[in-house]
């Protein structure tokens, strides 16, 4: 199975209390669950526009609704039960994004937005320190969002969360993009992927991620089912 990514804005879903309902038809009773936990609108639509993005990529996987059981690791990493497929969810501003793998996975997607200067000292380590206060004033924004969604996706891929510090691991930026700790080049490979005003990143546990996205609308999605 290629990798596959899919990403949505919400902002429909937010808008169109029948497409909402439409959307909770479509996903896992979990899911259905938790968006019915969510208190905030945007909340509520980003939480759903993740499952509808998800059970679509399982749908296209070949696994049907009745297979939707998913568990989670010791850190909170959500699996599908059964383990022949890795996903991973994410959003920002209206954004979801979703990957779906045979292998280990993350995905991470950030609006571009201002940042504060003390979050790159805590977070990144010196080398791309470095980088960041070298660079053009008018790139430092792109540029730090890039560090930080790639190194995001990767943490994610791990599934260890907090139990993993930023700061320790390298984000080596090149024609091929590679991540090291303590000097040792991490198995993960990453893809980027090209928004107006966001930034994704997608990182697998493999030598070298081939990769298919699409760009989904909901509407078109749901009301053509």
């Amino acid at each position: 199975m290629v990798t596959r990514v899919y990403i949505a804005d919400t902002s429909e879903l937010l808008q169109q209390q029948s497409l909402f309902d439409l959307g909770m038809k479509r996903v896992s009773e979990q899911r259905r669950a938790k968006v019915e936990r969510t208190r905030r609108p945007i909340n509520k639509a980003l939480s759903l526009g993740a499952g509808i993005l998800l059970a679509q990529g399982l749908l296209k996987a070949g696994i049907p609704s009745s297979k939707h059981q998913f568990y989670c690791n010791e850190y909170g990493k959500p699996y599908l039960s059964g383990g022949e497929l890795f996903f991973n969810l994410s959003h920002s501003g209206t954004y979801v994004a979703a990957v779906l793998s045979e292998r280990e996975v993350g995905i991470d997607i950030q609006k571009y937005t201002t940042y504060r200067a003390d979050i790159i000292k805590r977070f990144f380590c010196p080398e791309e320190q470095s980088v960041l206060e070298h660079c053009l004033p008018e790139e430092q924004a792109r540029l730090f969002f890039r560090y930080w969604t790639l190194k995001e996706s990767y943490v994610k891929m791990c599934g260890a969360g907090l139990a993993m510090v930023l700061r320790h691991y390298t984000v080596v930026l090149g024609e091929q993009v590679r991540i090291k700790h303590a000097g040792q080049v991490q198995l993960a490979s990453f893809a980027e992927l090209p928004t107006d005003n966001y930034t994704v990143s997608v990182c697998e546990k493999s030598e070298q991620l081939a990769l298919i996205w699409e760009k989904i609308s909901f509407s078109e999605l749901l009301f053509d089912a």
